[in-house]
């Protein structure tokens, strides 16, 4: 896991999944992330001179200029993954842009509508986290997005969740997580029709997809998020 700092916030990434984390007291103890972010290696998201071409091929100078996360890692052992997977960071004063590099002999994906549970395939997976609410985004080598909008029961009224029509109660289904039967910050309601405000993305494929014929050498991803779609998470 490892933190970037940037722009005044930080993110704190963790094994296969990428949590930007948006609350400024982040670093106190009790954190409201599955970890500590001060035992995190810290990287720098560089700021891009001019837009990133979302098309999932990472040939820019900006991509070839930003700073290469170090190898992830198995979430259970944390030893280092089989394949090598890594991840970069760059903004511009409109988006956030994330890519993956994912090292994959044989890539496989099957699954092609918006939110199918492509977490049954290899994806690659980016956590945004806030104070009362966080997002979840997903994606295979398909392209094919999954994603959810969070937000703790707890903050439901509180954090102004409840005036929005977006997040009416008949709009959103609980959730305790996967395998998790008493979090933390307790029940969350999730909103699995949300989209992200002008969510771009692109993949390109290293190889041949679902042919076994060959070796490939993996698959590539870039998503652009513009700040604007965080604003409910506090930003």
């Amino acid at each position: 896991m490892f933190t970037v700092p940037h722009h005044g916030r930080q993110f704190l990434f963790m094994a296969l999944a990428l949590i930007v984390q948006l609350s400024k007291g982040y670093a106190q103890s009790g954190s409201r992330l599955p970890c500590d972010p001060e035992a995190a290696t810290r990287i720098i998201a560089h700021r891009t001179p001019v837009p990133i071409v979302i098309d999932g091929r990472l040939d820019e100078a900006a991509w070839k200029g930003a700073v290469v996360s170090p190898r992830f890692v198995d979430l259970i052992s944390g030893k280092p993954t089989r394949f090598d997977t890594r991840v970069r960071l760059l903004w511009d004063d409109d988006q956030l842009y994330v890519a993956f590099q994912v090292e994959e002999p044989a890539v496989r994906a099957h699954l092609t509508a918006h939110n199918d549970p492509i977490y049954s395939e290899n994806d690659v997976e980016l956590f945004i986290a806030g104070d009362d609410a966080y997002y979840e985004f997903e994606i295979n080598a398909r392209n094919t997005v999954y994603e959810v909008f969070f937000i703790w029961e707890r903050a439901y009224a509180s954090g102004g969740f409840a005036a929005n029509p977006e997040f009416a109660r008949s709009r959103l289904s609980g959730f305790n997580g996967v395998g998790f039967h008493d979090h933390p910050r307790g029940p969350r309601l999730g909103q699995f029709n949300w989209r992200f405000p002008g969510l771009r993305t692109a993949v390109h494929v290293d190889g041949t997809l679902n042919d076994d014929a060959n070796r490939d050498r993996g698959w590539t991803v870039e998503i652009a998020l513009p700040w604007r779609g965080m604003e409910w998470l506090g930003l």
